[in-house]
Protein backbone atom coordinates (compact mmCIF):
# COMPACT_ATOMS: atom_id res chain seq x y z
CA UNK A 1 0.00 0.00 0.00
CA UNK A 2 2.72 2.53 0.63
CA UNK A 3 4.08 1.84 -2.67
CA UNK A 4 1.25 2.41 -4.41
CA UNK A 5 0.87 5.66 -2.35
CA UNK A 6 4.76 6.72 -3.54
CA UNK A 7 4.29 6.10 -6.56
CA UNK A 8 0.76 7.84 -6.89
CA UNK A 9 2.59 11.55 -5.04
CA UNK A 10 5.31 10.92 -7.41
CA UNK A 11 3.43 11.15 -10.99
CA UNK A 12 1.39 13.72 -9.18
CA UNK A 13 4.50 15.80 -8.45
CA UNK A 14 5.82 14.87 -12.05
CA UNK A 15 2.47 15.58 -13.53
CA UNK A 16 2.70 19.51 -11.98
CA UNK A 17 6.63 19.57 -13.29
CA UNK A 18 5.52 19.07 -16.70
CA UNK A 19 2.40 21.21 -16.69
CA UNK A 20 4.25 24.17 -15.26
CA UNK A 21 6.91 23.99 -17.70
CA UNK A 22 3.86 23.48 -20.72
CA UNK A 23 2.56 26.54 -18.80
CA UNK A 24 5.85 28.98 -18.74
CA UNK A 25 5.97 27.86 -22.78
CA UNK A 26 2.34 28.64 -23.10
CA UNK A 27 2.80 32.42 -21.47
CA UNK A 28 6.03 33.15 -23.37
CA UNK A 29 4.65 32.51 -26.44
CA UNK A 30 1.76 34.08 -26.36
CA UNK A 31 3.66 37.10 -25.17
CA UNK A 32 5.53 37.12 -28.47
CA UNK A 33 2.76 36.60 -30.44
CA UNK A 34 0.93 39.59 -28.68
CA UNK A 35 4.26 41.89 -29.17
CA UNK A 36 3.99 41.05 -33.19
CA UNK A 37 0.29 42.34 -33.56
CA UNK A 38 1.05 45.85 -32.09
CA UNK A 39 0.99 48.44 -34.48
CA UNK A 40 4.25 49.91 -35.35
CA UNK A 41 5.90 52.23 -33.19
CA UNK A 42 5.89 55.91 -33.44
CA UNK A 43 8.98 56.45 -31.52
CA UNK A 44 10.88 53.81 -34.50
CA UNK A 45 12.97 56.47 -36.65
CA UNK A 46 12.76 54.22 -39.45
CA UNK A 47 9.30 53.95 -39.25
CA UNK A 48 9.13 57.81 -38.76
CA UNK A 49 10.88 58.78 -41.97
CA UNK A 50 8.94 55.33 -44.05
CA UNK A 51 5.65 57.48 -43.03
CA UNK A 52 6.92 60.64 -43.86
CA UNK A 53 8.61 60.15 -47.61
CA UNK A 54 5.24 57.41 -48.06
CA UNK A 55 3.05 60.75 -47.52
CA UNK A 56 5.15 62.57 -50.11
CA UNK A 57 4.88 60.39 -52.34
CA UNK A 58 1.02 59.54 -52.47
CA UNK A 59 0.34 63.34 -52.39
CA UNK A 60 2.05 64.11 -55.32
CA UNK A 61 2.03 60.66 -57.12
CA UNK A 62 -1.57 59.83 -58.24
CA UNK A 63 -2.14 56.33 -57.96
CA UNK A 64 -1.78 53.60 -61.41
CA UNK A 65 0.73 56.34 -62.59
CA UNK A 66 4.41 54.99 -64.05
CA UNK A 67 7.39 56.09 -61.87
CA UNK A 68 10.99 56.58 -62.71
CA UNK A 69 13.60 56.62 -59.66
CA UNK A 70 16.11 59.65 -60.60
CA UNK A 71 19.87 58.03 -60.19
CA UNK A 72 20.07 60.75 -57.71
CA UNK A 73 18.43 58.38 -55.26
CA UNK A 74 21.99 57.03 -54.38
CA UNK A 75 21.05 55.01 -51.14
CA UNK A 76 19.94 51.00 -51.81
CA UNK A 77 17.97 51.46 -48.87
CA UNK A 78 15.78 54.32 -49.96
CA UNK A 79 15.95 52.66 -53.28
CA UNK A 80 14.12 49.68 -52.12
CA UNK A 81 11.80 51.68 -49.91
CA UNK A 82 10.77 53.99 -52.84
CA UNK A 83 9.91 50.88 -55.21
CA UNK A 84 7.58 49.29 -51.88
CA UNK A 85 6.68 53.15 -51.73
CA UNK A 86 5.10 53.04 -54.81
CA UNK A 87 3.30 49.73 -55.54
CA UNK A 88 1.88 50.31 -51.76
CA UNK A 89 0.13 53.29 -53.36
CA UNK A 90 -0.57 51.79 -56.57
CA UNK A 91 2.11 52.90 -58.87
CA UNK A 92 4.71 51.21 -61.51
CA UNK A 93 7.77 51.59 -60.93
CA UNK A 94 9.55 51.64 -64.68
CA UNK A 95 13.04 51.30 -66.02
CA UNK A 96 15.02 54.89 -67.06
CA UNK A 97 13.95 55.15 -70.55
CA UNK A 98 10.83 53.59 -70.46
CA UNK A 99 7.51 55.86 -70.59
CA UNK A 100 7.08 56.97 -67.44
CA UNK A 101 4.82 59.46 -65.95
CA UNK A 102 6.95 60.94 -63.26
CA UNK A 103 10.46 60.68 -62.07
CA UNK A 104 10.98 60.26 -58.20
CA UNK A 105 13.96 62.03 -56.58
CA UNK A 106 14.86 61.38 -52.94
CA UNK A 107 17.69 63.77 -50.46
CA UNK A 108 18.27 61.86 -48.33
CA UNK A 109 19.79 63.77 -45.93
CA UNK A 110 16.55 65.91 -45.33
CA UNK A 111 14.00 63.00 -46.91
CA UNK A 112 12.44 65.50 -49.26
CA UNK A 113 11.58 63.66 -52.22
CA UNK A 114 11.27 65.52 -55.66
CA UNK A 115 8.36 64.59 -57.96
CA UNK A 116 8.40 65.59 -61.76
CA UNK A 117 5.90 65.04 -64.17
CA UNK A 118 7.16 63.86 -67.86
CA UNK A 119 4.05 64.07 -69.63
Amino acid sequence: MRLHSAARVLVVALALVLLGTAAVGAVRTAGQAAGRVRPANANNPWHTEFVKVRSQFASGVPSGSRVTLATSVDSPYWTQRLVEIAMLEGSYVVRPGETTDYTVSLNTGNLRLTIERQR
